[in-house]
């Protein structure tokens, strides 16, 4: 990551069927080039699950390259500063049951290779939830995304999240849309 400047906390290459649930990634800073990652599903991806996960404080929860008919559901993206989630040159994403609270704006690349918007909490402190257009790779312009009926663009209201354990209020809108409460406290090596 230091001389390549390209990858994540779990990168998958040409995974079929892989399942990546249960996992706390954290504070992994971008230093440049291509960028960092929490979840990385790249070329030749398919028919993986991403579910059950969390992600704090990294500006890019969930990257997706020429990948195609993947599901990611019931995670929670948090950051402290602005949040993107790409997809280039990917297609057939269901995206279901995810939770995003970013203090900055939230950005989508390529948001037309998710097929499939349902039941997720998206909330920017900034007001800014936008959809970037891709060309390949080059962007042909950004407007406000407004994902399909059955999305909550509201304050998720999470209590806790600091060590692994997600919780909303009792009055969260998280609840009507049926996303589940996450524990990933004892994710990753122990002693």
């Amino acid at each position: 990551m230091t001389e390549l400047h390209d990858g994540g906390g779990i990168y998958c290459f040409a995974g079929n069927g892989l399942v990546l649930r249960g996992n706390f990634i954290r504070d992994i800073i971008d230093t440049g080039g291509y960028g960092a990652s929490a979840y990385y599903l790249d070329e030749r991806s398919e028919n993986c699950i991403v579910e059950g996960n969390l992600s704090v404080g990294i500006v890019r929860p969930s990257h997706n390259h020429m990948a195609n008919n993947n599901t990611i559901r019931n995670n929670v993206f948090i950051s402290d500063k602005d949040m993107s989630l790409t997809f280039p040159r990917s297609s057939g994403y269901t995206f279901e049951k995810n939770v995003l609270l970013a203090q900055g704006k939230i950005t989508f690349d390529n948001p037309e290779g998710i097929t499939t918007w349902t039941n997720n909490c998206l909330f920017s402190r900034a007001g800014n939830i936008e959809g970037n257009k891709l060309d390949r790779y080059s962007s042909t312009g950004t407007s406000e995304l407004k994902p399909d009926a059955g999305n909550a663009l509201t304050d998720p209201q999470i209590l806790e999240f600091y060590e692994g354990k997600v919780s909303f209020a009792p009055d969260s809108p998280t609840s009507a849309l049926g996303i589940e409460p996450i524990n990933v406290s004892k994710a990753g090596p122990h002693r």
